[in-house]
């Protein structure tokens, strides 16, 4: 009862039950208002009886004794300050806070009534350019495409093509341009009509010597694009912004994953509806597991021995040769791959890192000594000479599902010096990447002006520790992948196509 009792007298209260003497009990002695706190009863005596009215309107003869009031009497009254302009109508506003409300009225040029629906016109919202060059007005979507025009103003027409006259800024322009002038060929893999380079200078030549002599063995690279996912037709803006990129570049860092390999025939991880985690359930083996059971040990040798033909059997694609022609001709400074089929050697790279080791050699966890996959696997036959009859079919990329009948049987061999334990020098799932070899990449990035992802999705941390630190030196970065990836904030240029068709669609010149 006490309670309702007490609840009752607070709605009284509110209500007006209570006397206003009690409710405002400061009175003022000039005009009898009342206040229920001293603070405004003194507000009321410096505005309303003040004998110094020092506040004046310059837009009138009204003086106030408060600078507020004096500031809602100018915007009411005369409209001034009204600092906050709408973009899209020109109107003005006090308060920042009005701006934004009224901005909600303009969708894409148009307007709503408050309260309706949002969701059909917000749609057609355009994307924001929000750089603008400061010489012509002309504005642009990305920061660097605002840097590559400002050179418009900055560089003269020095480059002139010989066959026609006509001037450049850049010379790689004038390279691109020279196709032009250039015979039409057949090209024996797409039967479509291209033009070749018609060079002169030595210098020139020696690039076309290169990239004629590997032009049949990277259409010979290409086994398959079962692996690789779908993407979105190659944007020719997007290209010549890369060319732009890579030519600017006389020190370029390159960063590969899966996705170079994955028109090799080797699947990646993560790749919707062809990578390895959308076509099966097995998950690859994880580091502690191959040290600690011998049985897990077992199993997996067994399925390695079964695929290793299949596995050692990949040739670099297109994307590999291209790569490996920038840094014969100097532009590339060094790679870093993720990778483990060692397709970047086999390409001829000779500044290559391989953070997660190399599935083609072999270490012994004792004494530490390594040796070639190739000699284990003659080991392997002559241990089990009748079994890979027994083995199930192999998968195009090499893997292999065995029964655990089929395992039991499998015979691992150890380290021909000391006895112990083989495993591939390879980075395992939960394993970590060697200390020295990852302060010798941040030594290379520090020597580079550029830096280029191809293929990877930068998911593992490994490789993505060196985009933070190329993004903290304020390095360019361009990225070449297929779906998402972890740095997108970062990246300067981006293309989302397969790196076969746009890293040999690159010249590796430099302006």
């Amino acid at each position: 009862m006490s309670t309702v009792a007490t609840r009752n007298s607070s709605l009284q209260s509110r209500a007006g039950g209570v006397p206003s003497s009690q409710r405002k009990p400061y009175k003022c002695s000039k005009c009898e208002r009342a206040f229920n706190t001293l603070a405004k009863l003194e507000r009321h005596g410096r505005r309303a009886h003040a004998g110094e009215r020092r506040h004046s309107c310059s837009g009138c003869q009204q003086s106030f004794a408060d600078p507020a009031e004096l500031s809602t009497h100018q915007r009411h009254a005369h409209g001034i300050h009204r600092p906050h302009k709408c973009p899209l109508c020109a109107k003005t506003f006090a308060l920042l806070s009005s701006l934004r409300v009224h901005k909600r009225t303009h969708v894409g040029g148009q307007s709503f009534l408050p309260g309706s629906s949002l969701q059909p016109q917000q749609s057609k919202i355009p994307r924001g350019r929000d750089y603008k060059c400061l010489t012509c007005g002309k504005d642009f979507s990305k920061p660097y495409h605002l840097r590559r025009h400002q050179e418009v103003h900055l560089t003269a027409l020095t480059h002139k093509c010989p066959d026609c006259g006509k001037c450049f800024r850049a010379k790689t322009h004038l390279y691109l341009h020279r196709l032009v002038h250039g015979t039409k060929h057949k090209c024996d893999r797409c039967n479509k009509m291209r033009f070749l380079f018609k060079l002169r200078a030595a210098g020139e030549c020696r690039l076309l010597t290169v990239n004629s002599r590997n032009s049949s063995s990277a259409a010979e690279a290409v086994s398959t694009l079962a692996f690789v996912p779908a993407s979105a037709p190659l944007d020719t803006t997007e290209l010549e912004d890369l060319q732009d990129f890579v030519s600017r570049s006389k020190r370029l860092f390159v960063i590969t994953g899966a996705g170079v390999s994955t028109e090799s025939g080797i699947p990646d991880y993560r790749s919707e509806g062809v990578g390895l985690y959308a076509r099966t359930e097995r998950r690859p083996i994880q580091h502690t597991d191959f040290l600690k059971s011998a049985k897990a040990r077992q199993r997996y040798w067994a399925r390695n021995f079964v695929g290793w033909p299949q596995f050692s059997s990949h040739h670099p694609n297109r994307a590999h040769v291209a790569l490996s022609n920038w840094e014969r001709l100097g532009k590339l400074h060094w790679l870093v791959t993720q990778n483990v089929d060692a397709l970047h050697s086999k390409a001829g790279h000779q500044r290559v890192t391989e953070l997660h080791g190399c599935a083609h050699r072999v270490v012994c966890l004792g004494c530490g000594a390594l040796t070639a996959r190739s000699e284990l696997q003659h080991r392997f036959t002559s241990l089990n000479p009748c079994w890979s009859q027994e083995a199930g079919g192999v998968a195009p990329d090499g893997d292999v599902f065995l029964t655990d009948e089929q395992v039991q049987h499998f015979r691992v061999p150890g380290c021909e010096g000391c006895g112990a334990v083989l495993k591939p020098d390879v980075t395992f799932f939960g394993d970590t990447v060697d200390r020295d070899k990852v302060r010798h990449v941040h030594e290379r990035l520090a020597e580079a002006d550029a830096l280029l992802v191809a293929g990877s999705s930068l998911q593992v941390y490994s490789g993505y520790r060196f985009l933070l630190a190329a993004h903290e030196k304020k390095l360019p970065i361009a990225i070449v992948n297929i779906g998402l990836t972890r740095a997108e904030h970062m990246a300067w240029v981006r293309l989302g196509a397969r790196c076969g068709e746009v890293l040999p669609c690159i010249l590796p010149l430099s302006q």
